[in-house]
């Protein structure tokens, strides 16, 4: 299903924890975003899913700061997130990333979940 690309919409208040947004990068579908976590080290926990809501919802990746957060374009309508299954899963990734184990993302949250479709994976 592709979708038009979002316009921008004016200023945006400052990105912050638990916030909802838009995301959009070129080539790419726009997607949601709920900033779960904000690091001092430059890293961003994020939920990503389809602006539509269909399809596969990547319930925890980690990006770098400017990777995660640089395609913003707009605040959006929240969307259900269960704060303790992403706490857990933000445990297991800092756990897997000390051991070397897990990445963090520099590509936009549009194209590791245009990646996650091709791929099949994801919660549905």
């Amino acid at each position: 299903m592709s979708v038009e690309p979002p316009e921008f919409r004016g200023d945006l208040p400052e990105t912050e924890a638990g916030g909802f947004y838009l995301s959009h990068a070129e080539g790419f579908d726009p997607v949601t975003i709920w900033v779960g976590r904000i690091g001092d080290d430059d890293v961003v926990s994020l939920i990503v899913r389809h602006v539509a809501g269909a399809g596969p919802v990547l319930d925890h990746a980690a990006f770098t700061k400017d990777a995660g957060l640089g395609g913003i374009v707009a605040l959006t309508t929240p969307f259900e997130v269960d704060e303790a299954v992403f706490a857990n899963a933000c445990g297991v990734w800092d756990e897997a990333h000390a051991a070397g184990e897990a990445a963090i993302h520099d590509r936009s949250p549009n194209e590791i979940y245009a990646q996650l479709q091709a791929d099949g994976e994801g919660r549905t």
